[in-house]
């Protein structure tokens, strides 16, 4: 079981190569698992939520996504990352996807989670700000506006998962219980590809950043424990009012 899911991850994360260059650099992406998060940024005991970001500029956004946390460490996943379909009020058009709505999977057992947009599906329209800028599903370009007959087509967003997102893309949340959430060490199903540009749909795979936070800690986690900046510029006026009192006490 474990091959297969690989198997998809490894093919949602396929770079496509860009002819007539040598070697390319690849871009970089974040992944972020924040403990005690419902999905709204709000502290809620025994939740998770994951995050993502494209960190490198010049790219456009998320193609494809795999999230692998350690098995047995949360209770529920649910699925959460943008998507929607253009439906023809008409019934003339062929209806539109749009988001990562291709491979979208779930496994709870093996704490995964995965999703694409539909590359392949020439009736798909791609999405190039996830990860990158706040944005709005029903505002999509690329729709055609008008019928063969010349007649408005009024097109109906339907079936949609976050419509609505921001740039700090929210992808997947759930639940846990004794066990804390965390990533898969070493695991090739955490990955981010990304459009080379907005214009096409050619990908490539990043380098990928995990990062841990706690909203119920003061500790954030990247390969390593880093304390966050409200928690630093506390350590410093600390550090700064006690020099000024023994200053204050010296004869």
């Amino acid at each position: 079981m474990r091959f297969a899911v690989v198997g998809v991850i490894a093919l949602l994360a396929t770079t496509f190569p860009v002819f007539g260059q040598v070697s390319v650099t690849r871009p970089t992406a974040t992944l972020t698992l924040v403990r005690n998060d419902d999905g709204t940024g709000t502290p809620t005991p025994k939740h998770w939520a994951i995050y993502a970001e494209v960190t490198s500029p010049g790219y456009a956004g998320i193609y494809a996504f795999g999230v692998d946390l350690v098995d047995g460490s949360v209770t529920s996943i649910e699925s959460l990352s943008p998507e929607g379909t253009f439906i023809d009020s008409s019934g003339i058009k062929k209806p539109r996807p749009i988001g990562f709505s291709t491979i979208r999977g779930v496994l709870l057992d093996k704490a995964k989670f995965y999703a694409a947009q539909e590359m392949i599906n020439s009736d798909a329209i791609m999405e190039y700000s996830f990860g990158l800028s706040d944005g709005r599903l029903d505002k999509a370009e690329g729709l055609p506006v008008v019928n063969a007959a010349g007649n408005p087509i009024q097109w109906t967003l339907e079936d949609s998962v976050q419509s609505s997102y921001r740039a700090h893309l929210l992808m997947g949340a759930g639940t846990f219980d004794e066990v804390l959430p965390t990533f898969q060490d070493g695991s090739a199903d955490n990955v981010i590809s990304v459009f080379l540009n907005s214009d096409g749909r050619r990908s490539q795979r990043t380098d990928l950043t995990l990062v841990t936070l706690d909203l119920l800690s003061r500790v954030a986690q990247n390969s390593g424990s880093i304390p966050e900046p409200a928690l630093s510029s506390a350590l410093i006026l600390t550090t700064l009012f006690s020099l000024r009192l023994r200053r204050a006490r010296q004869p």
